[in-house]
């Protein structure tokens, strides 16, 4: 009696070969698009999250009717304690700390940062370094009105920010002159608000000065009362 053998079947060396190009050349177009979402949620996340402490912050000397501030995270060390040195200050994409502040005092060269006893209301610890939120006025992403770098914002019972307004610049440091890049500034009311670097301005500036930029744009999100 003749066997009956069943013939197998499967992929042959060049349907293979067809298939991975497929995927390859799907791949290639859809990595942009890719790149674009993650540089574009990075950013946001680190928007949202700073202008949500300042918004508490306000928000806390208010219903406390004392002082709340905002320090940058002396980050790198053992416990929340604040940035005083000078070398990297103005990074707040290293973190902040939320805390109340009833004397409204500076920070300290010498004793605890945020004060012994004060109630810690918020810490955020470093996220992604890949964006960067700083005050530093030498970014040439966009101009910062500050004449140094800033380590500490503090509202008083009113709501208001003491010490001048201020701008953060915050910025993809993979694509610094890209479409994400946002200059957040605080005003002396205490409110924060995010506007949308115009990037051809900035890359202007940039060439012509080599040491700033200029913001434009549309206006993303603010603070209320």
């Amino acid at each position: 009696m003749k066997k009956y053998h069943p013939s197998v079947k499967g992929f042959t060396l060049i349907e293979l070969m067809v298939t991975i190009a497929v995927m390859v050349v799907l791949g290639m177009m859809a990595a942009p698009a890719l790149q674009n979402y993650v540089a574009r949620a990075g950013v946001q996340t680190l928007q949202n999250d700073f202008m949500a402490a300042i918004n508490r912050a306000r928000a806390e000397a208010l219903s406390r009717n004392t002082c709340v501030s905002v320090c940058q995270l002396n980050a790198g060390t053992t416990g929340n304690s604040c940035q005083t040195g000078t070398s990297l200050a103005g990074q707040w994409h290293r973190g902040w700390i939320v805390y109340e502040n009833r004397e409204c005092a500076a920070l300290s060269a010498t004793g605890a940062n945020p004060p012994t006893g004060a109630e810690v209301l918020q810490v955020r610890q470093a996220g992604n370094p890949r964006y960067l939120l700083t005050t530093d006025p030498g970014s040439s992403t966009c101009d910062s009105s500050s004449s140094q770098s800033r380590r500490l914002f503090t509202f008083n019972s009113q709501g208001d920010l003491m010490g001048q307004n201020e701008t953060l610049c915050l910025y993809d440091s993979q694509n610094q002159l890209g479409p994400y890049g946002r200059a957040l500034s605080i005003s002396a009311q205490g409110r924060v608000l995010a506007q949308s670097i115009d990037p051809n301005a900035t890359a202007t500036a940039a060439g012509n000065s080599g040491t700033g930029g200029s913001t434009g744009g549309s206006t993303s999100s603010g603070s209320g009362q």
